[in-house]
């Protein structure tokens, strides 16, 4: 066991090592996480005496850590994504834990993006896109009920009477740290009825038209809504059916 004042002595000082305790304090990885990146099927960072041991008796070189840090940010992106997430919040709803998404970070197989401000887990960002393309992975499935009225901007009612109908899939998908349970709308489904529809207020947002602007223009070429307003609670277009002016 290696406490402070031994690690002192052979470091010189506090300054050049940190405990894991500190490595959560200023960086935002936590303890399970610093743990997994110190176990032997990951080994990306090495604890002073080899092992993850408790918080309180863990010690790593401060040179580490920041090499660590520094492998991540020459990894990061800041090029057009299609979607980020807290790193966090993507393993949440993977099947993959933190340390295991940031081998694949570190790898680049995933790509991501370091956002100033954001303290936990060094501030890591992760593209939802390449995230659900990797080969075996099942990572982000689909949306949850509020990521996917994000995506199609609507409200969470009218998703619920989309998939209601049928227009929407919903499956049950397991969550894979708290083992709860979830209904999830498959993402390449929630993609497609974006390419298939379009709602009103889209179209008002694509033209810069007012709510009367908007109406006056679907009258006027003709176009009626694809599905009944009033039982959807919006008005949506079937794209198919739009003039190319639109």
């Amino acid at each position: 066991m290696i406490d402070a004042a031994a690690a002192d002595a052979l470091f010189g000082a506090t300054g050049h090592v940190l405990s894991a305790t500190d490595v959560f304090r200023i960086h935002g990885v936590s303890l399970q996480t610093l743990r997994e990146l110190a176990s032997p099927s990951i080994r990306l960072l090495r604890p002073i005496g080899g092992r993850f041991k408790t918080a309180g008796t863990t010690y790593f070189r401060k040179c580490d850590i920041d090499d660590f840090r520094a492998r991540l940010s020459a990894q990061s992106r800041s090029d057009a994504h299609t979607e980020v997430l807290p790193l966090t919040q993507a393993a949440l709803q993977s099947a993959m834990s933190v340390a295991q998404v940031i081998k694949r970070l570190l790898s680049g197989a995933i790509d991501f993006v370091a956002v100033d401000g954001h303290r936990a887990n060094m501030g890591v960002h992760v593209d939802i896109g390449t995230l659900r393309k990797m080969p075996n992975c099942t990572a982000i499935r689909g949306y949850n009920l509020r990521e996917a009225a994000r995506y199609l901007k609507v409200s969470e009612p009218v998703i619920a009477k989309l998939s209601e109908l049928g227009l929407l899939q919903a499956e049950r998908e397991r969550r894979y740290l708290t083992g709860r349970w979830r209904m999830t709308y498959p993402a390449a489904n929630v993609e497609l009825f974006e390419q298939t529809y379009i709602t009103l207020s889209a179209l008002r947002t694509q033209h810069r038209w007012n709510a009367q602007m908007a109406v006056s223009q679907m009258k006027a070429a003709g176009i009626r809504p694809a599905l009944d307003p009033f039982e959807i609670g919006c008005t949506i277009y079937e794209r198919a059916h739009l003039p190319k002016r639109f």
